[in-house]
């Protein structure tokens, strides 16, 4: 019989009533009760959203509303310690190989055998018991602020730059997967990291005595160190102001073993934001302290066609900060399309910047590279107190495609335009 301790929390998501039927009397037989079914992508949101974290997910990839990969990714970013199982049927051998080299831990062929269902419930619940409650909700932190730190680490970075940025870390972690000190890990659309934690290892402790060091090297083998010092204390900086204190403390001791002061630099960012007031950097949006510009490459190069709220950063400081971000978000023969950043802004060390880049359609525009399009970027500056109003950067690359368009063309953005963007922004995150 199975064990019955600890119990376990399970999401069945498949849009057959008859597969979801059949893993319920299964899971009952194996002694798991708090079972929450989904036949929809859009149920999986809901259900996850509104506070539910399964110990284990049953996945079929093939929805009727959204892309199982789409619904992937949402699970391993939003609840990053949940299982992935693929419900796979005949003749899905590449999505299988897919998913798995894309975090699924592993997959059940239809029809569904009860004992491989059960043998699975028994593995997973000697991995859990295994930690102590305590020990569990610990690495489970420290895995989080982990995963949290590395990923703000790939979103400072954009364009060519960030593949350089994630062979790093892609580096750092596969030492740590040797080392043992984590089970495995996944870098999924080169954007967010998940890890597998080591239920025999003590993270905090592995920093504490130097074990987890290689981050600085790893990132310099590919950007050099300056500019992989420039990254961690920007995401030390943007992270500081939402983290709690447990999660403050890791990152210290994780970076103290690379010679670096993260105390130093969470410090300042509290003291600009200490400038405008606790309860105003925590709960206010002030519009009139974000510049919105957009700009435009041309056959002279990159210039500012349009700017809102432009008397707060002289001409200069917006012009250098611009070319900085169409060098790193369009490096080659590539543009990269989407919201990136923060970046820092030239000549100060008080604001920040979030960018987004795409291609419009100007016909008129000559590089035979662009195919009849030019490259538009909007870069939103705003005080480095306001950082955790632009954290939700998926949020603000669709208000920016929802009033320009997935497509814009080439002079459809004027300055009620950008002034929109920051009233929608606003809008969003006084609701």
């Amino acid at each position: 019989m199975p064990n019955q301790s600890p119990s376990l929390k399970v999401l069945v998501v498949d849009d057959s009533t008859f597969i979801r039927s059949v893993l319920i009397s299964y899971l009952k037989e194996a002694e798991v009760n708090d079972v929450q079914l989904a036949g929809s992508g859009d149920e999986v949101l809901k259900i996850l959203q509104g506070g539910y974290i399964p110990d284990l997910i049953f996945l079929d990839l093939v929805l009727p509303d959204r892309d199982g990969f789409e619904i992937m990714k949402f699970i391993q970013s939003f609840v990053p310690s949940s299982r992935i199982v693929i419900l796979s049927g005949l003749g899905e051998d590449k999505i299988i190989l897919n998913a798995l080299r894309n975090g699924a831990r592993e997959f059940l062929p239809k029809p569904i055998k009860k004992e491989n269902v059960i043998l699975l419930i028994d593995r997973i619940r000697e991995e859990i018991s295994a930690l102590t409650p305590q020990q569990s909700e610990s690495k489970t932190n420290e895995i989080e602020s982990l995963q949290n730190f590395l990923t703000e680490i790939i979103n400072h970075s954009a364009g060519d730059f960030k593949p350089r940025v994630v062979r790093g870390l892609n580096r750092y972690l596969e030492t740590m997967k040797r080392k043992k000190t984590i089970r495995d890990f996944q870098i999924s659309d080169s954007r967010y990291v998940t890890l597998v934690p080591n239920s025999k290892v003590n993270l905090f402790e592995g920093a504490r005595k130097g074990e987890l060091k290689g981050l600085v090297f790893s990132l310099s083998e590919f950007i050099g160190k300056e500019l992989a010092i420039g990254l961690i204390r920007d995401a030390v900086q943007t992270l500081s102001l939402k983290q709690s204190e447990e999660e403050r403390i890791f990152i210290r001791v994780l970076l103290k073993s690379e010679g670096l002061d993260a105390e130093k630099w969470a410090n300042r960012a509290k003291q600009v934001a200490s400038k405008f007031g606790t309860s105003r950097v925590k709960n206010t949006f002030d519009e009139k302290r974000v510049l919105v510009a957009a700009f435009e490459l041309t056959e002279m190069g990159p210039e500012i066609i349009h700017a809102h709220n432009q008397d707060l950063l002289p001409y200069d400081i917006l012009f250098k900060s611009g070319m900085f971000y169409f060098s790193i978000m369009g490096q080659g023969d590539t543009y990269t399309t989407g919201v990136y950043g923060p970046f820092p802004v030239s000549g100060t060390k008080d604001w920040n910047a979030v960018v987004y880049g795409t291609l419009a359609k100007n016909p008129n525009f000559k590089d035979p590279r662009m195919l009849g399009n030019t490259y538009l970027m909007i870069a939103i500056f705003y005080p480095t107190d306001l950082n955790h109003f632009f954290a939700d950067r998926k949020g603000i690359e669709q208000i920016i495609s929802r009033i320009f368009g997935n497509t814009p063309k080439a002079g459809s953005w004027g300055e009620n335009e950008l002034k929109r963007i920051v009233k929608e922004i606003a809008h969003t995150k006084s609701s």
